[in-house]
């Protein structure tokens, strides 16, 4: 989730400030934030080539561990990509259309229980039932 390295962002920006005074409040952002929800699980799954439908109790113990290892390295990732403001340009799938390793379309779905919009590739991402 961006959340975290938002946060992490925030915070290393705020500590000037701490015991003053606020008088004004903008922002400075090149994206949309409500784009950013939610997009590292996407590319971390693409990342590990794991299908977005896929329950978590049916994946073996060794994708497990490398699915948490790369959501780290995303999330370090995520954080140098967004303070540098390159973070659009470093998507793997998210609002891609065409996956050009495999030369097939990327699919978009919205799924789970909050319906949120998911991009992942038939082709690459394996489905564990």
């Amino acid at each position: 989730m961006p959340e975290g390295p938002s946060i992490l962002i925030v915070r290393e920006s705020l500590l000037p400030f701490i015991g003053k005074k606020i008088n004004a409040v903008f922002g400075n952002t090149k994206n949309d934030k409500t784009r950013l929800v939610n997009q590292k699980i996407q590319e971390v799954l693409f990342r590990i080539k794991v299908h977005p439908k896929s329950r978590v109790g049916a994946l073996p113990a060794k994708i497990r561990q490398n699915m948490i290892r790369e959501s780290r390295n995303y999330s370090l990732d995520f954080l140098k990509w967004k303070k540098e403001f390159t973070l659009k340009k470093h998507w793997l799938i998210s609002t891609k259309k065409n996956y050009p390793r495999v030369h097939s379309l990327v699919k978009k779905e919205w799924i789970g229980n909050t319906n949120r919009r998911t991009f992942f590739c038939e082709t690459c991402q394996i489905l564990y039932d």
